[in-house]
Order: structure tokens, then sequence, then C-alpha cells
């Protein structure tokens, strides 16, 4: 339900919503640094094909603040890609337009929605760097 995205907003807010239920726990943040550098480091060891944290929306959205110095402001377009979003109607997929329509419903948590839209942001909006090219393996050099 919701595919992949659908899935990580089920599983997050099942472990936020435990490891709050300890008193001990109060002061612990669930921030989208924290979902961005668990997804990057998950999806790459284990070689998730691309296209597997996919959101199909209804129209582009194009919300990209510029720095000071001309460049993209990572942080404060992530944040506002991640609040259009939330928007059940922006999206194409029935399930994750299901769940986000019905999440007091089925108990998914406003705050894990938002921090992992902006860690899915914050990850599609960077640069990744180009590979470069394995050398020509030389067959005589064995």
């Amino acid at each position: 339900m919701g595919g992949f995205v659908g899935e990580l907003l089920i599983v997050f807010t099942a472990l936020y919503d435990y490891v709050l239920s300890n008193p001990l726990n109060s002061e612990f943040k669930f921030t989208s640094d924290a979902v961005e550098k668990f997804l990057v480091d998950w999806m790459k060891e284990f070689d998730f094909p691309e296209g597997t944290c996919v959101i199909k929306m209804k129209e582009d959205i194009q919300m990209r603040v510029s720095d000071s110095e001309g460049g993209l402001d990572i942080g404060v377009s992530a944040t506002q890609i991640a609040t259009t979003l939330k928007n059940p109607a922006q999206h194409q997929s029935f399930g994750l337009n299901f769940i986000l329509k019905h999440k007091k419903d089925i108990l998914i948590n406003d705050h894990a929605i938002s921090e992992i839209f902006t860690a899915i942001s914050k990850v599609s909006l960077m640069e990744t760097k180009q590979t470069k090219p394995l050398p020509e393996e030389n067959i005589e050099n064995y």
C-alpha cells in the first residue's frame, strides 16, 4: 500500500511511536537528516535498483530556492517540496494518496510524514557525481 514510500511511512511511524513510548526517550528527535542518511546508506549498501524510491505526482513540482550565492538551497527547497508532497491530491499513486488521506485512521504520524518527505526531497535534489568508466582490462597482464 503506497509502494516503497508508503512502507517507509508505516515503518518509521511505528519506530517513532515505539521509541517515544518509553519516557526515557522523550528527548528523541526524528529528523530528516537522520532519515536521509539512513536512506542513502541503506539503498547503497543493498544495491537497490534505480527507481525504487519514486513518488509519482500529478504535476511537476518546480520549487527550488536559491541561496545567497545563487546556488540551490537544498534545505529550504526540500522543506517546500515536502509540504507539497503531504497533500494527497498531488499524488498519482492510489496507495500513497489513500495513506495520506486516512493518516489519522491508520495512525501515521504527521511528523514522520514531514521528515520522510523532506529526506526524500533532499536526496532527489542532490547532484550525484558521474561514475567514471572502468579502465579497459588487459588480459595479457595476468
